[in-house]
């Protein structure tokens, strides 16, 4: 029983797989078709150019051979002349004729006596009776001297071949009403230039038309039977529907056009029968797939059945009446409870995603991270516009009181006024403020507003700077900290303190005779002895508590300033000073101060040994790709840092922005090039990486003050001279 199952399902799912591969087989079909059509006509309309080209310059040639007969020494009147005369002018016409293979053979007509004479044949007098009666009809309208005009295609019942003529008005003071009449040779003039593209002439049909749309050559059957060899054969393309794929190209020689089509009906014959057997064949399996579905049902249910059952055995813990409901009301019970644990893994993913995105946002708070994605971050909290941190700490121990505590009394006092992200940890409790307007007052203000005296008692507040871009949280995380230690170390009263309302940053002389400009030079260029001298003069031992005080903060914030590094760890460092040691001990404090002095010596080493580094990485970069288009981006990619440090370590290296330090590179190498061989200018701007002569020439002119050839000519000028 089960084989037989297996072979039923087995026989079904096979059943169901024939529509698509069906419907499928109807897509490429028609996608090859497509792109056939589209490949034909491309090699169509390549083929029809080159050959087109070439018949051109072929038709010029005759032109220019037709029109050079008014230069043809013509003694007199065809019927005037004498046997030599007549042979002589023979002559003349059968040169013109053997200069171009396509001429079989030239006229000369008398319109006056109606004469002719021929180059293949000799005199003819009477045109009327012979196959030469269309002239008379043809240069009726011929009154201006020196036209030249086309004919018709005429069958030429002599040699069975088709033939245009070209009649030329050569009247003369000498000769008037004379013509020159050149027959081409139509049929093998089409031959020569088509025998390649007409390989297949049931599918692929070239044809030249004039410029009243009428066919030129080739003509069918039937047009050259149905008139009379004398006569002019004019024939219009019937039933034009069936070529549905055709290019042009013009030969302005003549004002003829050739055309070339593909007949796609039978190009693609027998594809349309087989998309319609494709559709039948789909039809005839979905309604036989379908009947043994209908006739198997009680068949394939069976498998149902038999999940139910196992499903209601071990799933004893579900209420009675749906253990008892049939199987398919167990089955939407069961889907039922799907959707429920779904959702409720949703909204365990969504509280670990939010975990997670606090979890980041306080350690871009506490650490500096330069590969972090800001931007995400930020929209997941919609920290848009300004923002400020603010750090909470408690004034002394408090058992009954926790960090994690203060913080959820923060946030009920905050949740009606101000959007923020609060955080704790065992030392302290801190917000992200998103401030309405940039003005950090209002801010201080609202916060006050919401605080009583026994919160403004058992806390300290204190605020950083003020940010829009996210990358400087812990930018202003660090100036709150700093806010703190240093405001409590300077007032012990105050319980709010504000990193840019600290006095000890104010920027003000020291000294009447020395300011901080003067230390901060002396640390920049390592100046050991003038530093210590000038820590002397600010730390004496009979300066007082005021203006030593004050000192110790100037000096202090101004090495925090210059050194780039961690700034919590330097106010711990200077809390420990306090700590241990007085900071009333000058030998304890210039000995920290001297420290800070060595470290920033050290650092300076440090940072100056990575730029450089980078700037041969920049270097080498442009060095090997100067003569290629690329970004700043791509140059940020190489180097690893980011395309504003670039312009930085350009600025400091060069005083020139990047795109001045890659052009002045550029015009270097082109300057090379011009002067060390022959190469055209044309081709040096675009291997030094311009994209025009134009602008090439702009730069250059700009770096150097000429323009590439006064260079190059000066350049040539100094080595003959030096030579």
């Amino acid at each position: 029983m089960k084989s037989r199952y297996f072979y039923q399902l087995l026989l079904i799912i096979l059943l169901i797989s024939i529509p698509p591969l069906l419907l499928w087989n109807i897509y490429a079909t028609n996608s090859f078709v497509a792109q056939s059509t589209t490949l034909i006509n491309e090699k169509n309309e390549h083929e029809l150019n080159r050959t087109g080209y070439l018949m051109n310059r072929t038709i010029n040639q005759i032109k220019e051979i037709a029109m050079s007969g008014l230069n043809v020494d013509i003694v007199g009147d065809p019927g005037d002349l004498s046997i030599v005369d007549r042979l002589n002018t023979m002559d003349k016409l059968s040169k013109l004729v053997a200069s171009n293979e396509y001429l079989q053979s030239v006229y000369l007509y008398n319109a006056l006596d109606g004469s002719m004479l021929a180059s293949d044949y000799g005199i003819v007098f009477q045109l009327d009776r012979s196959g030469y009666r269309w002239i008379k009809q043809h240069i009726q309208n011929m009154a201006i001297n020196k036209d030249l005009q086309m004919t018709n295609t005429r069958l030429n019942q002599t040699n069975n071949t088709y033939t245009v003529s070209l009649v030329l008005n050569i009247n003369t003071i000498k000769q008037k009403h004379q013509y020159l009449i050149y027959n081409i040779d139509i049929e093998k003039l089409y031959n020569d230039f088509f025998s390649r593209l007409n390989v297949d002439s049931e599918i692929y049909h070239y044809y030249i038309v004039n410029r009243q749309g009428e066919v030129i050559f080739p003509l069918p059957p039937e047009a050259s039977e149905s008139y009379a060899s004398d006569q002019p054969i004019q024939y219009v393309k019937p039933n034009p529907e069936r070529y549905v794929s055709a290019t042009r190209y013009q030969l302005p020689g003549l004002q003829w056009t050739l055309v070339g089509e593909v007949d796609t009906q039978a190009l693609y014959q027998g594809v349309d029968a087989f998309k319609k057997r494709m559709y039948v064949l789909t039809i005839v399996i979905v309604v036989a797939l379908a009947g043994l579905v209908f006739i198997g049902s009680r068949q394939l249910y069976k498998p149902i059945r038999y999940l139910t059952k196992r499903f209601k055995q071990g799933w004893q813990q579900e209420p009675a009446d749906v253990r008892q409901a049939d199987e398919f009301g167990f089955l939407h019970s069961t889907f039922d409870h799907m959707v429920d644990s779904y959702t409720e893994l949703n909204q365990r993913l969504a509280n670990s995603q939010s975990l997670l995105n606090r979890t980041q946002l306080y350690y871009l708070m506490k650490t500096r991270n330069q590969t972090a994605d800001y931007k995400s971050i930020a929209k997941a909290f919609q920290l848009e516009g300004s923002f400020v941190v603010f750090v909470f700490k408690m004034n002394g121990a408090d058992a009954e009181w926790s960090y994690d505590m203060l913080r959820e009394d923060l946030e009920k006092r905050f949740a009606v006024s101000e959007r923020c992200e609060m955080f704790s940890d065992e030392q302290e409790c801190f917000a992200i403020i998103q401030l309405r307007e940039t003005e950090l007052n209002g801010l201080l203000v609202r916060i006050l507003l919401l605080m009583d005296d026994e919160m403004l008692q058992r806390i300290s507040i204190s605020a950083g700077n003020v940010y829009q871009d996210l990358a400087q949280l812990h930018e202003s995380y660090t100036e709150a900290k700093y806010a703190y230690q240093v405001g409590r170390m300077y007032d012990t009263e105050e319980h709010i303190y504000c990193f840019n309302k600290l006095p000890m940053d104010y920027h003000k002389p020291v000294m009447e005779e020395l300011s901080m400009d003067a230390l901060e030079h002396a640390v920049r260029q390592q100046q050991a002895d003038d530093y210590a001298a000038m820590l002397n003069r600010l730390f004496r031992d009979d300066t007082g508590i005021m203006e030593y005080n004050t000192n110790f903060y100037m000096v202090l914030s101004m090495l925090r300033k210059m050194h780039d590094r961690e700034e919590v760890s330097f106010l711990h460092e200077v809390n420990e000073l306090i700590a241990n040691n007085s900071i009333m001990n000058n030998v304890t404090l210039k000995s920290f101060f001297m420290d800070q002095f060595k470290l920033f010596a050290q650092d300076s080493k440090s940072a100056a040994s990575e730029k450089d580094q980078y700037m041969k990485r920049i270097e080498r970069y442009v060095e090997a790709n100067y003569p290629g288009s690329f970004s700043l981006d791509d140059v940020s990619d190489e180097v690893g840092i980011s395309k504003q440090y670039i312009c930085q370590l350009i600025k400091q290296q060069y005083n020139i922005t990047f795109i001045d330090y890659l052009n002045q590179y550029r015009i270097d190498q082109a300057k090379r090039f011009l002067e060390s061989g022959p190469m055209k200018i044309s081709e040096v701007y675009a291997k030094v990486g311009f994209n025009s002569y134009s602008y090439f020439s702009k730069v250059f002119k700009q770096y150097t003050g000429l323009v590439p050839s006064e260079y190059r000519e000066l350049s040539m000028s100094r080595e003959r001279t030096t030579s």
